[in-house]
């Protein structure tokens, strides 16, 4: 599981009355991040009456996953979603909870053990603050795992398999499994044509014994 943090960019105009909020999520996408989002967005028109908005901008529309950091820190937006793996190189502090994969800790326990190393180390703080951002809030991501064209019931049910899957540690776990990690788009398209066995998504890794 990794960690998600929502910033704010420092060099924005933060008391603006509407502020823009980048997103590389989808609006429709249904998902924890998605819903609360557009709860946000509700909340913050509903409980100052309108005097105060947040515009989303939905699925990249603005920056790409990699590029929001940058975006927001140069001011194009006020605030947005940060995946700190995807930006580990620059941000190493705040990558080291979620790097663990396995993760030994449950999702919320991941968020809270976040808020706790800002509050105690101000080192989290500074590292952030260098690139021109400022965390006020962390929301790991769901947990990943499998889901299948055909039954997965044990690890040597995954000797080589093809499994979709993204980023720098799944593959490595993959790898460690016996699969092969493969990097192709969209998974359902993928599915039809039988060109991965598994997706890297739903199932539980640990449900594997």
């Amino acid at each position: 599981m990794s960690a998600l943090v929502t910033a704010t960019g420092l060099a924005s105009a933060a008391q603006a009355d509407t502020e823009k909020r980048i997103t590389f999520k989808p609006r429709g996408a249904g998902d924890a991040q998605a819903l609360t989002t557009r709860w946000l967005v509700d909340q913050s028109a509903e409980r100052t009456v309108g005097t105060h908005k947040i515009e989303a901008f939905w699925a990249g529309s603005i920056a790409k996953t990699r590029e929001i950091p940058e975006v927001l820190a140069a001011g194009v937006g006020d605030f947005g979603d940060i995946i700190t793996p995807y930006v580990r190189d620059p941000m190493p502090l705040n990558n080291a909870v979620g790097v663990f994969i396995p993760q030994p800790m449950n999702t919320l326990a991941v968020g809270q053990f976040m808020e706790e190393m800002h509050a105690t180390y101000p080192q989290f703080e500074e590292e952030l603050a260098s690139q021109n951002l400022h965390a006020f809030g962390f929301r790991p991501l769901e947990d990943y795992g499998l889901l299948c064209a055909k039954p997965v019931k044990s690890v040597t049910d995954m000797k080589g398999l093809r499994i979709r899957s993204h980023g720098f540690a799944y593959p490595k776990l993959i790898e460690a499994l016996g699969a092969s990690p493969v990097s192709i788009a969209p998974t359902e398209a993928a599915l039809k044509r039988l060109l991965v066995d598994n997706p890297a998504r739903l199932c539980d890794f640990g449900e594997l014994s």
